[in-house]
């Protein structure tokens, strides 16, 4: 619970200024972003034992900002931060992903499959 509530306060300044949340976690550096990205895995009750690297897939149509995980385990994630008034977290395995906007970064997805063999 209090990974979620630690995200939250990162993100807190996307309430008012649309999704600026991704746009801050964007901006830092990869080790941070990565611990970030590690917890909103953790919290959704996701397998990973540390995050390996992320790839921005930047921002849909309606401006929520998404990310490809790659996990040292060879798990792979997309996290998605809604542009909305909740700035939602919503992390789901590549693989698994039900909407298109959703979708893994090819890359990420090879790179986890490779990793898994």
């Amino acid at each position: 619970m209090k990974n979620i509530i630690g995200l939250g306060i990162l993100l807190l300044p996307s309430l008012v200024l649309g999704n600026e949340g991704y746009n801050r976690v964007q901006a830092l550096d990869d080790k941070v972003k990565n611990a970030i990205l590690y917890r909103a895995i953790d919290a959704h009750e996701y397998t990973c034992e540390s995050v390996a690297k992320n790839v921005s897939q930047g921002e849909d149509q309606n401006g929520d900002g998404y990310w490809t995980v790659l996990c040292e385990g060879g798990e792979a994630y997309s996290v998605r931060v809604s542009n909305d008034d909740t700035a939602a977290i919503r992390v789901a395995p590549c693989g698994e992903v039900p909407e298109s906007r959703l979708a893994c970064s090819e890359d990420t997805a090879n790179l986890a499959a490779e990793q898994r063999n």
